[in-house]
């Protein structure tokens, strides 16, 4: 399995919160060896 990590700009912030969270927000994706990313451009 393959890893990836990937942050996010600017802080979080849930629905009728107050303040945004106090941490930066990541996603970490794991896939098998044999998946392929195809890209199509900027969206």
């Amino acid at each position: 399995m393959k890893g990836e990590v990937r942050f996010f700009r600017g802080r979080l912030r849930f629905e009728d919160a107050q303040s945004s969270v106090l941490f930066p927000s990541l996603l970490c994706e794991f896939r098998p060896k044999e998946f392929r990313l195809v890209s199509y451009g900027q969206v």
